[in-house]
């Protein structure tokens, strides 16, 4: 380990790190899929804060020529107080076996490019290292708010599950009420094209949260409107987006016909909120998904702006809905927690902030892509 290199990996690198990941992962891994991997990390709008015209957001060790670890990234941009810091999330990270030694030198020489670092779904063995050695804060569940559209089939779905805990399911059928209430007396609008996007939701958005991820056009534009292989609707409760705009898709379980809504991004614009959740309610009943989902960390953002018929984590836990589709499972995985970490070498300059006061949300998980349905991850 003389001679180690950390750089930004080439274009023409994309072939070296396929094999990189493979080589632990298996084929055909959906996170360096051609496709996928470009639109990931190079095509993501904030790729220029710490990479050049010809480089993957991916920071990668090289033991000579070879590759030995890599840590994907996203940069975004943290707003707190409306204003701007540079910042990324961690997407995929994996060093070869017998350079377990350069793990935390890797991810702290990307974490110092930066002013704050996220990452979501960290082993026991990465929270170590973010929490011991570089004094991230660690949230170990997302908080996760569901919205009921089938009750009878939900039961029989829930019933599934060996573990389950209660056997009166009275309350479901209470959420179904509720969904089916507001619904009947709203519609929803699509958004089809990002020209027709108005931009009244990120300026509402900016001053409702002392701490949110950067959602403005350019990232819409990339995450929603050109995603690869994900298909989303963006909607509003009225025509001219008076009311905010919502993110959802709709994704049916492995060998069934269950189909699940999840909602990734929720804009209500002030004193709208019923609106834009009632649209939400009309979408979910007339595309037939038996529930939905939404994972938020914004805790304030959750208890004050998503009312009935959305049910709050303490309400639903005890049936346990299914996180994962492909194929349905219900035990918890440490893919729902969260980490943040502060620049500490910048800390006279940086606000001190914790997860529960920012608004990010978790959108897909892998096993939801549709590249690889088979696919399970190692070591999570």
């Amino acid at each position: 380990m003389k001679n180690l290199k950390f750089r930004n990996a080439k274009l023409s690198e994309y072939n070296d790190l396929k094999i990189f990941f493979e080589s632990f992962y298996g084929e055909n891994y959906y996170e360096v899929e051609y496709k996928y991997f470009r639109w990931l990390q190079y095509e993501n709008p904030l790729r220029h804060l710490e990479a050049s015209e010809d480089e993957f957001t991916s920071f990668v060790a090289f033991d000579s020529d070879e590759i030995v670890g890599s840590i994907n990234y996203v940069p975004m941009e943290f707003y707190i107080n409306g204003i701007p810091y540079q910042s990324t999330w961690s997407v995929g990270w994996l060093v070869k076996n017998g350079y377990s030694a350069i793990s935390g030198m890797l991810l702290k020489k990307n974490f110092l490019r930066f002013n704050y670092y996220m990452s979501m779904g960290a082993t026991q063995w990465v929270k170590s290292i973010y929490t011991k050695q570089l004094g991230f804060e660690y949230q170990h569940n997302i908080p996760r708010t569901v919205m009921v559209g089938k009750a009878g089939e939900l039961i029989d779905l829930i019933k599934r599950n060996p573990d389950l805990k209660t056997s009166d399911f009275s309350k479901i059928y209470d959420w179904q009420g509720d969904t089916l209430k507001i619904a009947e007396k709203s519609n929803y609008y699509c958004v089809t094209a990002i020209d027709d996007l108005n931009d009244k939701y990120w300026e509402n958005h900016l001053r409702r949260h002392k701490v949110t991820i950067n959602r403005d056009r350019k990232y819409m534009k990339w995450r929603y409107f050109d995603h690869p292989h994900i298909q989303y609707d963006v909607i509003s409760g009225d025509k001219s987006q008076d009311s905010g705009i919502a993110v959802l898709r709709i994704e049916t379980a492995k060998d069934s016909d269950v189909k699940v809504a999840r909602l990734t991004d929720f804009f209500p614009i002030d004193g709208n909120e019923e609106v834009l959740t009632g649209a939400v309610a009309r979408y979910l009943i007339d595309k037939g998904a038996v529930f939905l989902d939404f994972f938020c960390g914004s805790s304030n953002f959750i208890n004050n702006y998503m009312d009935v018929p959305f049910i709050h984590e303490s309400e639903h836990m005890i049936f346990s809905f299914p996180r994962l589709l492909h194929p349905i499972e219900w035990r918890e995985r440490y893919s729902i927690n969260a980490s943040l970490g502060r620049n500490a070498r910048k800390s006279d300059s940086l606000p001190q902030i914790q997860i529960s006061d920012i608004y990010f949300t978790k959108g897909d998980p892998s096993q939801d892509i549709v590249l690889n349905r088979e696919y399970f991850t190692r070591g999570v």
